[in-house]
């Protein structure tokens, strides 16, 4: 098992997480909206990952950490 995130004493990490996902509305709301019936709910269309949930984790643990 990997080891628990020190979110709390590297309050810079989550700083980083939440600049990027307000730079970048797309990324966001393929990470977190992933049923049309809550996108649709919130008045958004469904936004689809090209490469999936993984490779956006990906992306933000290497501009993270």
């Amino acid at each position: 098992k990997a080891p628990n995130i020190k979110w709390v004493k590297n309050p810079d990490w989550t700083w980083k997480l939440i600049t990027y996902l307000m730079d970048h509305p797309k990324f966001h709301l393929k990470l977190f909206l992933n049923s049309t019936a809550k996108a649709k709910k919130e008045g958004q269309n469904k936004a689809v990952a090209k490469d999936g949930k993984l490779q956006q984790y990906i992306v933000l643990a290497k501009l993270i950490f």
